[in-house]
């Protein structure tokens, strides 16, 4: 008996059972010898009223389809697709599933779900129309515009949520993979779609763009429509309605998560915040000031609004570009809840202190981890103690280093700065420093007497600090002349000294 006969065999007995409602379909690699489809209509047929059905190991599934009744998927409500070679008919597919609810797939036709934006204009009763409320979709950067206009018009009485990935080898695997002659997609136009007050997406909770065109522009009144959205994330070269004026203030009071990279990053007003007083993560990621030649950082223009509101559920802070030039470190007291944070980069005038709110007191009681990357090496040896000792008194892992674009710029941050000023940081368990290229590693080596194998308790604080009482030190050398990538050492504490794994 062949593998097909035997599984169908098992099939059979099940079927007609309560609990056949969750299926996932067999590879059928080993089976294209002979033209099986005839035995895949009828595997299909069999599973009766399937209600999730996995088939992504079949890669003709769709094709499959056009021979089966719509009847058997009357009560499919969660399907996941595939390598889909779309060529117009196939989104029927999509549209005789009426039941469902929950959809992830690969789409090579920008006109996928065009059908549910015509159901929408005939006036159809919102009961008669697909109640899709999870759309997990992979395609090319450039089908982007299209799909958001047919996906927001055809399902915003039921999407709740929406994760969009933009990628150029789902398009070319799919379409390119054949006899067709190749096209250069980068040429193909897309249709724009603008986000705006417009846009209406009464139950939309979750909305993920990644890798997105230029052809997704956010406007006025940018995301008003969308009363109860709580995660979304914004990432490729999304552009501004307003220009260079940047988006308008963010009004989303159920937001919850927020990840903003590359354009729309870029268009963001830090202000925004303060109208999602529920915000735990946040996360901004532009990183056009990394290219600034450390010389000229204070030519950047940066978006300084004083933080005068209270976050009383952030929990992460991400912030690298200029989005973490901007940053002060005073804002931290806004923050009751923050537990983690991560500036990529830091430069001097964030290290230095706002007197009057040091003045105020420790803060920042939740803080437990806490990466500076430098954006330059200027660490003044009065300010930095105190700074640290005010915002990351209760760090319980501190990472300080220089940022990668600039490795060979200038030394390392200085290691005995570093133990000097954590010295009032008591929960300090683990440090991650940079000590810069090998002859700068080997010249601090010799500075605080660490042989290999054995980091040397001193007792002197100029050459090792006797209140170093650290867990774990990790010191990264980014020497690659042997092509082993960046050297770390770890180092475990004693009794009476630091010992370093082989």
């Amino acid at each position: 008996m062949d593998i097909l006969s035997r599984f169908m065999t098992e099939l059979s007995q099940l079927k007609g059972r309560p609990g056949l409602e969750e299926f996932v379909l067999p590879r059928m690699s080993n089976l294209y010898q002979m033209d099986w489809t005839q035995e895949q209509e009828r595997l299909i047929l069999a599973l009766g009223d399937v209600v999730s059905l996995d088939a992504r190991p079949w890669p003709d599934f769709v094709k499959i389809c056009h021979g089966i009744p719509s009847q058997a998927f009357s009560r499919l409500t969660q399907l996941q697709l595939g390598t889909i070679f779309y060529q117009g008919h196939d989104s029927r597919f999509l549209q005789q599933c009426r039941a469902l609810q929950k959809l992830s797939l690969p789409i090579s036709d920008g006109n996928a779900f065009a059908w549910a934006e015509e159901e929408k204009k005939k006036h159809m009763a919102t009961s008669n129309l697909v109640q899709l409320k999870t759309l997990e979709i992979r395609a090319a950067p450039f089908m982007v515009g299209a799909l958001l206009k047919s996906i927001f018009h055809g399902f915003n009485h039921s999407l709740e949520n929406l994760d969009y990935a933009c990628d150029n080898v789902t398009y070319s695997t799919d379409i390119f993979n054949s006899d067709e002659p190749s096209i250069d997609i980068t040429t193909i136009p897309d249709e724009s779609f603008i986000i705006d007050s417009t846009v209406r997406m009464p139950r939309l909770k979750k909305l993920h763009i990644n890798h997105a065109s230029s052809a997704v522009e956010i406007g006025q009144g940018d995301f008003q429509g969308c009363p109860v959205l709580e995660s979304l994330s914004l990432d490729g070269d999304i552009i501004c309605s307003n220009g260079m004026q940047g988006f308008d203030v963010f009004r989303i009071p159920s937001l919850r998560c927020l990840s903003l990279s590359k354009g729309a990053a870029k268009y963001f007003k830090l202000e925004s915040i303060r109208h999602s007083p529920l915000l735990v993560n946040l996360t901004l990621r532009d990183d056009r000031s990394l290219h600034t030649h450390p010389s000229e950082v204070h030519l950047l223009k940066l978006n300084t609004a004083a933080w005068t509101w209270t976050m009383p559920h952030l929990n992460a802070i991400t912030l690298s570009g200029r989005s973490a030039l901007a940053f002060k470190l005073e804002w931290i007291r806004r923050c009751p809840s923050l537990e983690t944070l991560v500036l990529d980069v830091v430069t001097p005038a964030t290290l230095r202190p706002n007197m009057t709110d040091i003045a105020k007191g420790p803060c920042g009681e939740r803080l437990r981890t806490c990466q500076l990357i430098f954006f330059k090496q200027e660490v003044n040896k009065e300010w930095f103690p105190k700074v640290l000792e005010t915002y990351c008194g209760h760090v319980v892992e501190l990472t300080v280093r220089t940022h990668d674009l600039y490795l060979y710029s200038w030394d390392g941050v200085d290691l005995g700065l570093l133990l000097t000023a954590t010295e009032a940081l008591s929960s300090l368990s683990t440090l991650t420093v940079h000590l810069g290229e090998e002859w700068k590693r080997v010249r601090l080596v010799k500075w605080y007497d660490m042989v290999k194998g054995k980091f040397c308790y001193r007792t002197s604080k100029v050459i090792w600090p006797p209140y170093v009482k650290l867990k774990k030190l990790t010191i990264i050398d980014n020497d690659d002349s042997h092509g082993r990538g960046w050297y770390r050492q770890r180092a475990e504490e004693s009794t009476d000294s630091i010992v370093v794994e082989a």
